[in-house]
């Protein structure tokens, strides 16, 4: 993603970040900001400096991830000065493990009280992860927050999720019917269809209910 620019990023990942806003309930306007800085806006995605394996890591959290690790330079600031050091940073198959395994460490790791209590704050959420020591980067937070603005990544969210509300037209009156018969619960017609909804869905018109009888046919 050597030339895309910025505004190009933000639209590459915005719909993940409002996944895990939805399902994770974390802010998605202040991971996507996160993201634009830990990635130079996709251009500077951690990879090995040995293999030249891509990390897909969008926040550069180090460790080993699904997908293994990537060796790679960095600057960390200790005693009042950026030191250049190798680190190991945890490596995914793509964006959407990034982004969940974020999530897994903010909400799981017991490590970012103040984040979880101010997540529902784009901007408190950025300086109580600075609070409780995500990065080193003293102006980390302000960083992060001036980039929220610069770019209206709070809007654009805001936009997004409204817009995932609203079927199609051409989609609304079956959409209307399948939520008056409990078909679907009404919320974001445009997510893609899981497994689990489908049965569901299959269930609610009746078609799993002489199931056995028919998988029995011709045993």
């Amino acid at each position: 993603m050597d030339t895309i620019t910025p505004n190009e990023f933000i639209n590459l990942i915005l719909p993940g970040a409002c996944k895990i806003q939805r399902t994770r309930d974390l802010p998605a306007a202040s991971m996507i900001a996160q993201t634009c800085d830990e990635t130079a806006y996709g251009r500077e995605v951690t990879k090995d400096i040995y293999t030249g394996q891509d990390s897909k890591n969008l926040f550069n959290i180090k460790g080993h991830g699904p997908a293994g690790s990537c060796r790679a330079w960095t600057y960390e600031y200790e005693n009042g000065e950026w030191k250049k050091i190798i680190a190991e940073f945890r490596a995914y198959s793509d964006y959407s493990e990034s982004f969940n395994d974020y999530a897994d460490l903010i909400i799981n790791s017991g490590i970012y009280p103040d984040a979880l209590k101010n997540r529902h704050n784009p901007v408190e959420y950025l300086k109580s992860l600075q609070k409780n020591g995500y990065a080193t980067n003293p102006t980390y937070a302000n960083d992060i927050i001036s980039i929220m603005n610069s770019f209206n990544i709070v809007e654009r969210v805001n936009e997004y999720m409204t817009q995932q509300q609203i079927p199609s037209d051409w989609a609304k009156e079956a959409w209307e019917k399948a939520v008056k018969f409990k078909i679907v619960d009404g919320t974001f017609p445009h997510d893609p269809l899981t497994r689990e909804q489908l049965v569901v869905i299959l269930d609610r018109l009746g078609l799993l209910k002489d199931i056995s009888q028919v998988c029995s046919i011709g045993v």
